[in-house]
């Protein structure tokens, strides 16, 4: 009887540990997920990639009129897409407008009139920055962090954002962008996804 009863209880131990070794979401440090406009966003069968080591030098921004690498086109594009004038009609979609080639085609349809979603600017903030008309510039850093390695038709990137609104020289909270640029346009590369925290 006792056998039975320790027998019993190891089972239910066991028990506890395997269920204590499930997926815990809220611990999860995966990147947010992003839709890929056009083929690519069927699932694949591939194995997962392995991970390899980013830039260790700042890209700087693709000259325009230039063909350049990926990164340089990253850093061009989240540049130009999270740069405002208070000028503007609106703030997002008229960024998204200066980053011109440097986004593929697909990508813009499949955002377009959502671009606001990328960085959310109240109300209350884009009339500020219109009556002072204000300018907010931003800066890419592609961070060193691992990623997929590259190939002839993707690379992936994180890269950091940081933004100041003249005049005063305010900095806005620095952002986390995730991004894949594919081959395409004027510049060598465009890209197909941006995901922002």
């Amino acid at each position: 009887m006792l056998n039975r009863a320790v027998g019993v209880l190891a089972a239910a131990a066991v028990c506890a540990v395997l269920a204590g070794c499930g997926d815990d979401s809220s611990t999860s440090s995966t990147a947010p997920t992003s839709v890929v406009a056009g083929p690519d966003s069927a699932a694949s069968s591939e194995p997962p990639l392995t991970m390899q080591p980013g830039p260790t030098t700042q890209a700087k921004a693709c000259a325009e009129g230039r063909i350049c690498s990926a990164d340089q086109v990253i850093v061009s594009a989240l540049e130009a897409v999270f740069s405002y004038r208070g000028t503007d009609t609106s703030p997002a979609d008229s960024a998204a407008a200066r980053a011109g080639d440097l986004l593929s085609p697909q990508y813009r349809t499949a955002v377009d009139g959502t671009w606001s979603l990328l960085a959310p600017i109240t109300g209350a903030q884009w009339a500020e920055w219109k009556a002072d008309r204000a300018t907010v510039t931003a800066k890419a850093d592609v961070l060193s962090d691992e990623h997929p390695p590259d190939t002839a038709t993707s690379a992936a990137r994180v890269a950091t954002v940081t933004q100041t609104v003249t005049p005063g020289g305010q900095k806005l909270a620095p952002m986390t962008v995730w991004v894949v640029a594919k081959p395409g346009g004027s510049a060598g590369w465009q890209l197909t996804t941006i995901t922002t925290q």
